[in-house]
C-alpha cells in the first residue's frame, strides 16, 4: 500500500473500499465548485459505486503500475485527492490530477 507521511497532520495514501462514505461526502459537498471544472462531478456516483466498483478499479490500476488515485488527508480527515490518471511508460509521460 501507498502512504507518504507528509508531517504530523497530513497523510497521502490510497483510497480503501471503507473510505467510499468519507469520499461521497466530501465530492457532494463541494458539487458546485467541481462540476464547474469536472464533468464526471455533474452526478456523483452513489457511496456503494465508489465502495464496490470505482475505489477498486484505483487498487487494480496501482496494483498494475499504472498511475494511482489517493486521498488527501489531515488529522485523519479526507479533505481532497491527488493522483496520476495513467502513466505512458515508454514516453515517460503521465496526467496529474487533484
Amino acid at each position: 500500500m501507498f502512504l507518504l507521511q507528509v508531517d504530523e497532520e497530513i497523510q497521502i495514501k490510497l483510497l480503501m473500499p471503507k473510505d467510499a462514505t468519507a469520499l461521497t461526502t466530501v465530492l457532494c459537498a463541494n458539487q458546485e465548485h467541481l462540476k464547474t471544472w469536472l464533468p464526471w462531478a455533474v452526478e456523483i456516483p452513489s457511496v456503494s459505486t465508489y465502495e464496490k466498483e470505482i475505489i477498486p478499479s484505483w487498487l487494480q490500476k496501482f496494483a498494475d503500475n499504472n498511475g494511482f488515485e489517493a486521498g488527501i488527508f489531515y488529522k485523519n480527515k479526507l479533505v481532497g485527492m491527488a493522483g496520476l490518471h495513467y502513466i505512458d511508460w515508454r514516453n515517460k509521460t503521465t496526467e496529474l490530477g487533484y
